[in-house]
């Protein structure tokens, strides 16, 4: 993955994994929002990380009750540890970048 995929899957598995471990299904644009980034730049990365090169996520389809809109959730509550270890180091590395 690319510096600014990294960056952007770090701002995104946030809304991804709750602070207990998790997994949660959220759309493009809700995550978009919640990350504060552009739908554009968002979309192509979840699609990518749902693929069979990643397969970190998966899409679902919404609630019953819900317009059509497609969802993101983790690929498998095994993952949501490990998402959240990678998400610290990460930051970690960031913070240590800037001293």
């Amino acid at each position: 993955m690319t510096a600014a995929e990294k960056e952007t899957s770090a701002r995104v598995f946030h809304y991804l994994v709750t602070p207990s471990g998790t997994k949660i299904a959220h759309s493009v644009p809700d995550l978009a929002d919640y990350a504060k980034l552009e739908q554009a730049k968002v979309a192509p990365l979840l699609e990518k990380l749902s693929g069979p090169e990643f397969r970190i996520l998966r899409p679902v389809p919404p609630p019953p009750n819900r317009l059509a809109s497609l969802r993101y959730e983790i690929f498998h509550d095994g993952l949501a540890p490990v998402i959240q270890d990678w998400r610290a180091r990460y930051q970690q590395k960031l913070a240590l970048a800037l001293e």
